[in-house]
């Protein structure tokens, strides 16, 4: 038996639509003076080319409020509040320098160096980890949407020349 397909709401009006972080930075959103959402998500829909086009709000349970087409059609106070959302729940850094590697209870702790500064990252076993072309690793945290990119190449002047993982 088919489930009827679930229907998508309407987008809202960005001219009546408010969103702010709250003091946790948790988006919370306003549409009109009736409707308020809090906390909501932002979730960037396809196409990934267009980063400030079709952004999906969700409720803490994952049920879509509506998409917002474009960030630009939004006051300056709320497109400021979901890029800083976004900028966040799809971090990526690029790793610059490894500074140690340990495995212990079925998690493999890093300290790292990357281009946004040290950071400690925390993945579950090798699951988490993908070779690619190029020796490229992205590497994906315990934490969801939070993305590393490592070249393994080793060369003698590597930080870590000698002591490869």
């Amino acid at each position: 038996m088919d489930t009827p397909a679930k229907k998508r709401p309407p987008p809202p009006d960005p001219k009546k639509v408010r969103i702010s972080a709250d003091s946790y930075h948790r988006l919370q959103l306003e549409v009109g003076f009736e409707e308020r959402y809090g906390p909501v998500r932002a979730l960037r829909c396809l196409p990934l080319t267009q980063p400030g086009k079709f952004i999906s709000l969700e409720d803490d349970e994952g049920n879509e409020i509506g998409i917002i087409s474009d960030l630009a059609d939004l006051d300056r106070d709320s497109r400021k509040a979901v890029e800083d959302d976004l900028e966040l729940f799809y971090l990526k850094a690029r790793v610059e320098a490894i500074r140690k590697v340990e495995a212990r209870n079925g998690v493999i702790t890093w300290e790292l160096v990357t281009n946004l500064g040290p950071r400690t990252v925390h993945v579950r076993d090798r699951q988490n980890i993908r070779s690619l072309k190029m020796a490229d690793h992205p590497t994906t945290s315990t934490r969801p949407n939070t993305r590393f990119r490592a070249s393994m190449s080793w060369t003698r002047s590597s930080p870590l020349a000698g002591d490869r993982v």
